[in-house]
């Protein structure tokens, strides 16, 4: 056999990476868009159609919840322990949410009481009992939208200004959620509370 009829041994080799670099290219391609995950969109919720709750004598020891998938936004209070309390809860909006895995805290001295609800909970509910001396309780809930749990965003969190317990008017700020409550001493003492935006996934 002449050299001009014989094959050149390097056109199979070069025809073989030709095809495997384009199969290489297509299964790339491929894989990028199986695992490509569509884009989710962040929720900032903010609060809606908030009312203040009828009084409640301090001292009397009954349990307050809000209402529904409300959550607690404010607490006022008037007078001594024998004075009333107030409680304001909202809704929240664009998106429904409900509660979750609700559960009171431990009971603590209402005059040396700080407490903020554990794993991302907003706080819906309170309990007291007596004077100063007595316990103090917070019922908490998780709040859960369609995509799972709805989480306060940390760097909204802050600690309100302190009122005297006897006069005392604290509401979060627009859009923001009751997470903690303060109390030291007797109705003359400082009382604060813990507020945070919330946010979730669609």
């Amino acid at each position: 056999m002449s050299d001009k009829t014989r094959m050149n041994p390097h056109t199979p080799r070069t025809e073989t990476t030709r095809i495997l670099a384009a199969f290489s290219i297509t299964a790339l391609v491929a894989i990028t868009l199986v695992g490509a995950a569509p884009a989710v969109a962040e929720i900032i919720y903010d609060t809606t159609a908030c009312g203040w709750s009828p009084k409640i004598k301090e001292s009397a020891g009954v349990e307050f919840k809000c209402a529904g998938q409300t959550v607690l936004d404010g607490i006022k209070h008037s007078g001594d322990e024998n004075g009333d309390t107030k409680y304001q809860c909202c809704s929240l909006t664009p998106q429904n949410v409900s509660k979750a895995a609700c559960a009171w805290s431990r009971e603590m001295k209402e005059a040396n009481s700080n407490y903020t609800c554990p794993g991302g909970q907003a706080m819906v509910g309170r309990w007291h009992n007596k004077d100063e001396n007595g316990p103090t309780k917070y019922y908490c809930c998780n709040l859960n939208n369609p995509a799972g749990q709805v989480l306060p965003d940390d760097t909204t969190c802050y600690w309100s200004n302190s009122d005297r317990q006897s006069k005392s008017d604290l509401k979060c700020g627009a859009g923001e959620v009751m997470r903690g409550r303060s109390h030291q001493g007797d109705e003359n003492g400082p009382t604060e509370i813990y507020c945070c935006k919330f946010k979730g996934e669609s």
